[in-house]
């Protein structure tokens, strides 16, 4: 289910841009997600937390 809520994560060192994607299916409920701050990649890491 798309929140409404984004946030920009490519370039990590400047973000502008949307591009990064979390998929789920009917079998796993997205519980929460947050980017973290971290320039080891040219995006910065999205992270989800799923319930099964």
């Amino acid at each position: 289910k798309n929140t409404g809520v984004y946030h920009y994560t490519f370039p990590a060192d400047q973000p502008s841009a949307r591009i990064d994607y979390i998929f789920t299916n009917k079998y796993t409920k997205p519980v929460d997600y947050y980017i973290v701050d971290a320039n080891v990649s040219d995006h910065l890491p999205v992270v989800s937390i799923l319930e099964l």
